[in-house]
């Protein structure tokens, strides 16, 4: 019952974003090439990203409290990589009612949409960099303990940056405001990018999502590796003293 209440907690949740987005569009008119279907396959795509990140890499959002009350140290006695044991620590229940959900969204926009089997397989060949992006953003914004633990949950906001905007249409980002969404804050690779790259093919985009995910995964074990040298074993403030 209790994991049935949670799934179905996240499945009014995340309607609540449908509605209110699609009744946005509907309001305003097709943006730049976004209407009602794209939006919905943004948000659904955006949602599954979401559901997979944290439903198998939940811990990526739990180094505040492994640092804080020093159960860190039990990370640092196992054999396998530290960055693999920190993504695999957790298993998030209340997201996998995202991954399912988005994954039914997902089908849906596909049957509005009526793609080609070229569609389909751009789609799932650009999703494993939206998984990797967010993912990577979460271990860099976790680590954010290690400089400043007397702040808790300072990561989990910073992680939220990359959130909010995912499920905001693209179209209606231009300028320099869609660069930093991409390169500075991948948020638009969780989502933005999936259906552009399905409605208007780019290879282009594609290599620039595989370069940019790359890049913050990088980015992600440089970060913990110098935040690793802040950390003092049996240390519950998170830092050498």
């Amino acid at each position: 019952m209790s994991f049935g209440l949670q799934v179905l907690g996240m499945f009014l949740n995340n309607i609540a974003f449908f509605i209110i987005w699609l009744f946005f569009i509907k309001a305003i008119g097709t943006t730049n090439g976004w209407g009602v279907k794209e939006v919905f396959g943004l948000l659904s795509i955006s949602i599954f990203t979401y559901g997979v990140s944290h439903a198998l890499f939940g811990s990526m959002n739990g180094l505040d409290d492994n640092v804080i009350s020093g159960s860190f140290d039990s990370l640092l006695t196992k054999p396998k990589s530290l960055y693999v044991r920190i993504l695999n620590q957790r298993f998030s229940v209340s997201s996998l009612g995202d991954l399912i959900q988005g994954f039914i969204g997902i089908i849906i926009f596909l049957i509005i949409m009526q793609p080609s089997i070229q569609q389909v397989l751009l789609l799932a060949l650009i999703l494993p960099t939206a998984i990797l992006a967010e993912v990577s953003f979460g271990i860099v914004t976790g680590c954010i303990v290690f400089w400043f633990p007397q702040i808790e949950g300072l990561g989990n906001a910073f992680f939220d940056l990359i959130i909010t905007p995912s499920i905001q249409p693209i179209g209606l980002l231009e300028g320099t405001m869609r660069y930093i969404y991409i390169f500075v804050i991948p948020a638009m690779l969780l989502g933005g990018f999936p259906v552009e790259i399905f409605t208007k093919f780019s290879w282009y985009t594609i290599i620039i999502a595989y370069l940019v995910a790359i890049a913050w995964w990088l980015l992600s074990k440089l970060v913990l590796k110098r935040a690793l040298r802040r950390y003092e074993s049996a240390n519950f403030f998170g830092y050498n003293v």
